[in-house]
């Protein structure tokens, strides 16, 4: 391939090529030549992963297009992504990650997003004047497709909430990180990290 590769490819992607093609035709030597589908079908069964299978297919394709200047007579069947189900915590479970969480802000965090069904990306973005303590409600602004809405506050989260946001302005974010007047809002990566960290710690809790 090296005096016939396209010019402006990425440096990984021939060695990529190269790597693929040096199995390719190690395999290829040691097959009956009768039938080159079959090769490269059997070939491609070698790798397990379909990322592998489809970088060693399109090393294939390259070499029949650009050096043996005809069609690949072997047509890759487009890979199944496997679908994983969601991981989907009882409510115990979220109670005991929830009282394993020491830091106030932190628990509220995770518990808000709990209990009112919140996106990440809105719990970061909650600002004091979108609760509503006396009717127990809380405005996300520019939510999913840029709408508004209204969702419920736990009775449970009110008076944490109000401790948090006691003496302060409105317009503030409710989730400070520690610096804040450089960063008013808690983060994405913030929320994730205190969510891993308390799951990964009831994962190996003993008993």
């Amino acid at each position: 391939l090296n005096g016939n590769f396209e010019t402006g490819t990425m440096l990984k992607t021939y060695k990529n090529y190269s790597h693929y093609l040096k199995e390719y035709n190690k395999y290829n030597t040691s097959q009956d030549q009768s039938n080159p589908t079959e090769i490269i079908a059997s070939f491609l069964d070698t790798y397990q992963g379909s990322e592998q299978k489809r970088l060693a297919y399109t090393a294939i394709l390259a070499h029949y297009r650009l050096v043996l200047k005809q069609k690949c007579p072997y047509r890759l069947q487009k890979q199944r992504i496997r679908k994983r189900v969601p991981l989907v915590l009882q409510r115990q479970e979220i109670l005991e990650i929830l009282r394993g969480i020491k830091n106030l802000q932190h628990r509220l965090m995770i518990g808000i997003m709990y209990s009112a069904g919140l996106r990440v990306s809105e719990v970061v973005k909650l600002k004091i004047s979108d609760l509503d303590y006396k009717n127990l409600t809380i405005k996300i602004r520019d939510s999913k497709n840029h709408k508004d809405r209204i969702t419920l506050m736990s009775d449970i989260l009110k008076k944490p909430l109000q401790k948090i946001s006691a003496q302060r302005l409105n317009n503030q974010h409710l989730f400070l990180t520690k610096g804040e007047h450089k960063k008013p809002g808690a983060t994405f990566t913030m929320i994730d990290h205190i969510f891993i960290l308390n799951l990964n710690m009831l994962i190996i809790k003993p008993g």
